[in-house]
């Protein structure tokens, strides 16, 4: 699981039971906040019970 930065999502298709997505990247985040995501979004999913 990556986190590379603030995107936009300019059309979703669903097809076949799965979701594509057409976006478009507004700005790239450091290296720090690449970190800060992934820790808060892991952190989250152990709250929530989705994550071990």
């Amino acid at each position: 699981m990556d986190f590379y930065g603030y995107r936009r999502v300019n059309k979703p298709v669903v097809k076949n039971q799965k979701t594509e997505f057409d976006f478009e990247v507004l700005s790239l985040f450091s290296a720090e906040e690449k970190d800060m995501y992934k820790r808060k979004f892991i952190e989250a999913g152990r709250i929530t019970g989705e994550v071990k």
